[in-house]
C-alpha cells in the first residue's frame, strides 16, 4: 500500500508539470548583422522585416538588427538596402536557441535597354567650350579690375596681349576677332580707352582699358572660345556675351565701392512690388582721374573716365518681361613725352598722345 501511494503521487505530479508547460507559447530572440559581399563592412539602416508577422526594424552603425520575443515557428525574412540586391531568407526559430544570422548583401545589377540620343541642330552653347562666369570671379580673381575681358585670360587657349588692356588671343587669334554681345545683343567695342596697350596709340575693335560695365550691374556672362552656335555668326577668335543682373524688386539697396579702377556708385529696388517691376542703376568715376583732378601726381600720363548705366524689368503674366537697358561713358589719354630723345626708354615715348 505505501508503495503504490508514492508512485502514484510521482505520476500525478509530473502529469501536472506537463499539463502547465503547453498552456505557455514559446519564444526567442532573432538577431544578426548585415554585411556588403564585396568588402564585408557593415551596413547601416538595412531594412529588416518579418514578413509573417508584419514586424519590422533597421540595423544599426555596426550593422546588427534583433528581433525578441518572437514566437517559435518558420518566418521569411526580407532584408532591402539601397543599391543592393533584395533578399528574402527563409528561417526557422527553435525554442531552446538563439537565432544568429551574418548576412551579405551583393551590389544591384540590372540591365538597361538601348538609349538612342538624338541632338537637333539649335542654339544651345557648347559645354565643353563654355565658361561661365559669375558675379562672384569676376570680384574674388585677382589683378582683373572686375572686368570679365582680363578674367577670361587665365583660361586655357587664352592669352592676354598687352596688361595695359584688356585685349586677349583666342587660341593665337587676333583680339579684332573676338566679339562682345549684352543680353543677347552684338555691340561694339564696350570698352574706356580702346587705345591702351597698342603700338602708335591705334584704336582697337574690341579691347582698351577698363569694361566700360561696371561689375555691380553684371549678372553671369557666357565666353565661348569655339563650337561656337549659329547666333554667333562667324567669329574666329572668341565671344564674350554678358547679361545684365535685375535690380532687387522688393526693397531699396545702394551701395559704394571705392577701387584702384573707379569709384562705384550703385542703386536698385522695386518700381511696383506687386508686378515685381525693378531698376538698376550704376555711376562709376575713374580712381586715377578724380586723384588728377584733384592735382595729385599720378605719372606722365593722365587717363580718366567716367559711365552710367541703367537696367529696368517689367515682367508681365501674359506676354513675358519686358526689358530697358543703356550704358553712356566718356574717357580721355593724353600724354606729353619730352622733347629730348635721349630720355626715351620706348617706342611710346617717341609720340604725343591726345585721344
Amino acid at each position: 500500500m505505501k508503495k503504490i501511494y508514492i508512485f502514484f503521487g510521482v505520476m500525478w505530479s509530473f502529469c501536472f508539470c506537463i499539463n502547465e508547460t503547453q498552456a505557455q507559447t514559446p519564444a526567442q530572440t532573432i538577431r544578426g548583422t548585415v554585411l556588403d559581399e564585396s568588402n564585408n563592412q557593415p551596413l547601416e539602416g538595412t531594412s529588416i522585416e518579418l514578413i509573417d508577422l508584419q514586424q519590422g526594424t533597421i540595423t544599426d552603425s555596426n550593422g546588427n538588427f534583433r528581433f525578441d520575443q518572437v514566437p517559435v515557428n518558420r518566418y521569411q525574412l526580407r532584408i532591402n538596402y539601397v543599391g543592393r540586391e533584395t533578399l528574402v531568407l527563409p528561417i526557422l526559430l527553435e525554442s531552446g536557441k538563439e537565432l544568429v544570422l551574418e548576412i551579405t548583401l551583393r551590389a544591384t545589377q540590372s540591365s538597361l535597354d538601348t538609349i538612342l540620343v538624338k541632338a537637333p541642330r539649335s542654339s544651345v552653347l557648347h559645354p565643353l567650350s563654355t565658361q561661365t562666369i559669375t558675379i562672384e570671379e569676376t570680384f574674388r580673381y585677382p589683378a582683373t579690375f572686375y572686368d570679365p575681358a582680363r578674367l577670361v585670360a587665365l583660361y586655357p587657349g587664352v592669352a592676354n596681349v598687352n596688361n595695359q588692356g584688356n585685349a586677349i588671343s583666342v587660341r593665337g587669334n587676333s583680339p579684332n576677332n573676338n566679339i562682345w554681345r549684352l543680353e543677347g545683343v552684338e555691340i561694339v567695342n564696350p570698352n574706356h580707352t580702346p587705345n591702351a596697350g597698342t603700338f602708335s596709340d591705334r584704336i582697337t575693335q574690341s579691347s582698351g582699358g577698363v569694361n566700360i560695365l561696371s561689375a555691380q550691374m553684371l549678372g553671369y556672362s557666357n565666353f565661348l572660345t569655339g563650337a561656337f552656335p549659329a547666333q554667333y555668326g562667324n567669329v574666329l577668335g572668341g565671344a564674350l556675351d554678358m547679361n545684365l543682373r535685375k535690380g532687387n524688386n522688393q526693397q531699396h539697396e545702394f551701395i559704394g565701392q571705392i577701387g584702384l579702377v573707379g569709384i562705384d556708385l550703385a542703386a536698385e529696388g522695386p518700381l511696383n512690388r506687386g508686378a515685381g517691376a525693378s531698376y538698376l542703376a550704376n555711376y562709376r568715376y575713374s580712381t586715377i582721374g578724380l586723384l588728377s583732378d584733384l592735382g595729385v601726381d599720378v605719372g606722365d600720363e593722365q587717363i580718366s573716365f567716367q559711365d552710367a548705366s541703367l537696367h529696368l524689368t517689367f515682367p508681365t503674366q501674359k506676354v513675358g518681361a519686358f526689358t530697358l537697358f543703356g550704358i553712356v561713358g566718356q574717357s580721355e589719354n593724353i600724354f606729353e613725352t619730352s622733347r629730348d630723345s635721349l630720355l626715351w626708354e620706348e617706342n611710346k615715348d617717341r609720340f604725343d598722345i591726345f585721344f
